[in-house]
């Protein structure tokens, strides 16, 4: 079955596998995004709070206030920084 819709609301969606741009679990506020860059949360002013995605040829961790750096993790195949 395929649906075709610019908007689908709903209490609930079971699947397999959902393909999309962006994920996200709010519009604005408190909320976490999924895109191809990677996972990011927000507080409640809709600051950067945490962010994990790739960095170079590993992957990073960001602790953030409100968008300003406060701590960071980064690993690749030869260790964590």
């Amino acid at each position: 079955m395929i649906i075709r819709a610019s908007k689908l609301i709903g209490n609930e969606i079971e699947g397999g596998i959902i393909t999309g741009a962006l994920f996200c679990t709010a519009k604005e506020g408190r909320r976490i995004e999924i895109n191809s860059n990677g996972l990011t949360a927000y507080n409640s002013r809709g600051g950067e709070a945490v962010s994990l995605g790739q960095y170079n040829d590993g992957g990073g961790l960001l602790f953030m206030n409100d968008g300003s750096p406060r701590g960071s993790v980064y690993g690749d195949r030869d260790g964590f920084i």
